[in-house]
């Protein structure tokens, strides 16, 4: 019974380093930074230690208390050998308990029983009350690390710090996925930076043709509602992306990543109704937008004023 005792601590003991994982062993950090990180796990496992323990050393003296009414009925005496010498984990074993030994019991019997069975008079075990009160002075540095300390971080902190980590994933994210933008999920921007920085780009690769204001030069009038490939939001970014060059127009997705062309989409999209000085005449088939979900308006659903369809 002792080597199963024995084994069965043992076997606690490797499961509890098992459960750190290899991964956190492997960047380095030391058992104690881990019992650190993880105290309250820490506590439990050695609470489920201390339990599964005492109910192995209640089984044996239950087992062994038979033995010996068992031995009693049939009048065989017990011989006992004795050693001379006691193991280390013995003498920690009975240290951490404490246990009074079974002969002499009857001191610390308490004259009522139930069903037979007896109540001892034994004191806590020491293990017990150790760990006791290493809560107490645990929750005493815990109170004063967290509370008056700066060497530790409030839940707030942590709360904030990992919202700010998301944030910034979130923003890394976003960025790899810029570029991913086609004529197919193509969506209008509408917040103030990508809208500059599509003013940017069309200053410097479309004004040549379209006017400075989008007025309309060598190239047709972007104010106005008439448009000669499309005015919805799929439209522009497919004639910016792969051009006109039958009317001299070339493609930009050679020279422009596709997020560019979303910010440049979305700038054109600014300059409706906007009357520049010195507008170009109205071009193409007018478009209307009304109660039309943006970037996906087919040509069938323009509106169509032949009147005023001009080629260039």
């Amino acid at each position: 019974m002792n080597n199963y005792k024995r084994n069965l601590s043992i076997l606690l003991v490797f499961t509890a380093v098992g459960s750190l994982s290899a991964e956190t062993l492997s960047t380095g950090e030391t058992v104690l930074n881990w019992i650190y990180q993880n105290i309250f796990f820490t506590l439990a496992a050695i609470v489920i230690i201390g339990v599964i323990s005492s109910i192995m050393s209640l089984l044996w003296s239950l087992i062994m208390q038979q033995k010996q009414a068992v031995l009693k009925e049939a009048g065989i005496v017990e011989v006992k050998t004795t050693t001379n010498t006691i193991s280390m984990w013995k003498k920690l074993y009975n240290k951490a308990w404490s246990l009074i030994p079974i002969d002499k019991e009857a001191d610390i019997l308490l004259h009522h029983d139930f069903d037979g069975i007896h109540e001892l008079d034994n004191k806590l075990p020491p293990w017990w009350l150790y760990l006791f009160f290493g809560t107490i002075v645990w929750g005493a540095i815990y109170f004063y690390m967290f509370q008056y300390s700066d060497n530790a971080k409030s839940q707030e902190e942590i709360y904030n710090i990992e919202m700010q980590e998301a944030k910034e994933a979130k923003r890394l994210y976003a960025s790899k996925q810029a570029n991913a933008v086609d004529e197919y999920n193509v969506i209008s921007l509408e917040d103030e930076a990508s809208i500059a920085s599509g003013r940017k780009a069309f200053i410097t690769n479309c004004s040549a043709c379209h006017g400075q204001l989008g007025e309309g030069s060598v190239g047709p009038n972007l104010t106005d509602e008439y448009w000669l490939h499309g005015g919805s939001t799929v439209d522009i970014f497919k004639t910016i992306k792969y051009g006109v060059p039958e009317k001299g127009m070339q493609e930009w997705k050679s020279r422009l990543n596709p997020s560019t062309i979303q910010k440049l989409t979305s700038f054109i999209e600014t300059l409706q109704g906007t009357n520049p000085p010195n507008p170009k005449a109205k071009q193409g088939i007018r478009y209307q937008a009304e109660n039309i979900d943006q970037g996906n308006v087919s040509d069938t659903e323009k509106t169509k004023d032949l009147s005023m369809l001009i080629e260039k």
